[in-house]
């Protein structure tokens, strides 16, 4: 079994965090820190669609990147909600070995990265059209390699991203393979919605459930019930596990 998240667009160095390895696709990302290299301000503003300072800030990260020094772990860099309530600082040795065994961070940048691998600050999302090599955008140009190094020694994969970086597995899944989608939905005024700051809470606090408890199998996630969240199995099927919160109880 493998559990996949999305990176977040927050990022904070640690170097007092030690990494353990590089990213498997450190080429491919070194074909594409050159192509933004060479990009213009206006180029990058229409990669962005973000406001001048936002691009900025994602030039001077690509300026200062460095594929070998002042690197921080990947689980430490990002700082987005969902990694909140992942707590990675309060975690031991044991769990972040676990995370290290089972945790992959899907990236428009690297592609795909354990816990431990030493990254810089970037900005790229999946969904930025990027032309690389001739392909029309990074779900081509990853295409079946960050596919491949997910299913290399598994047959299992529980899905915890949102769509924009789950589409990636998805577009190649073959019949062989099996793909869990989990989903988090509040049921208001009787339908189930999903909201999406509870949904990435959600995400980091099972991933943190499923290290605390070494689960191994996917089935033991279907006990997890932190934030109003329980299991439900009307609702679920063999490839889409479902969590109601009925309640409308936070824990912040």
């Amino acid at each position: 079994m493998k559990i996949i998240i999305s990176p977040t667009k927050q990022m904070k160095m640690d170097l007092g965090k030690e990494y353990k390895s590089l990213p498997v696709f450190l080429e491919q990302s070194k074909t594409i820190h050159e192509t933004m290299k060479n990009m213009s301000f206006d180029e990058l503003k229409t990669l962005y669609k973000a406001s001048d300072k936002i691009v900025k800030e994602g030039m001077s990260f690509i300026e200062e990147m460095s594929f070998e020094n002042r690197l921080t772990p990947a689980l430490f860099m990002y700082d987005g909600i969902q990694f909140t309530y992942m707590s990675p600082y309060k975690m031991n040795e044991q769990n972040i070995a676990y995370l290290g065994r089972y945790l992959r961070i899907l990236s428009g940048f690297y592609g795909i990265l354990r816990p431990l691998d030493g990254i810089s600050k970037y900005r790229l999302e999946m969904a930025h059209k990027l032309n690389i090599n001739e392909t029309k955008s990074l779900y081509c140009f990853w295409g079946e390699m960050v596919y491949d190094e997910l299913f290399k020694d598994e047959d299992t994969v529980l899905n915890l991203c949102s769509e924009e970086y789950g589409s990636l597995i998805r577009q190649n899944l073959k019949k062989e393979h099996r793909f869990i989608d989990v989903k988090f939905y509040d049921l208001d005024k009787g339908k189930l919605v999903e909201k999406g700051v509870y949904c990435k809470m959600a995400r980091g606090s099972l991933v943190r459930y499923m290290a605390l408890h070494e689960i191994s199998d996917v089935q033991g996630i279907k006990n997890w019930d932190e934030m109003g969240f329980k299991y439900d199995e009307e609702s679920s099927t063999p490839t889409n596990y479902v969590f109601i919160r009925r309640d409308n109880h936070v824990e912040y």
